[in-house]
């Protein structure tokens, strides 16, 4: 099933949007292990705990 939001994204590009949300220089390059669903995942977890701070 793909995601709406992140539709059919390579793994690395959705780790540069993680590095990104985060603001982050931190090497992050395990997350490309994880699958593509739980990179999704993380990627909404993310963004929707940003949402909630603004």
């Amino acid at each position: 099933m793909q995601n709406p939001t992140t539709g059919n994204i390579p793994k690395e590009t959705l780790l540069q949007m993680i590095t990104s949300l985060l603001h982050s220089n931190l090497d992050l390059t395990f997350l490309v292990k994880l699958e593509q669903r739980e990179i999704e995942q993380l990627i909404a977890a993310i963004r929707g705990r940003i949402d909630e701070n603004r």
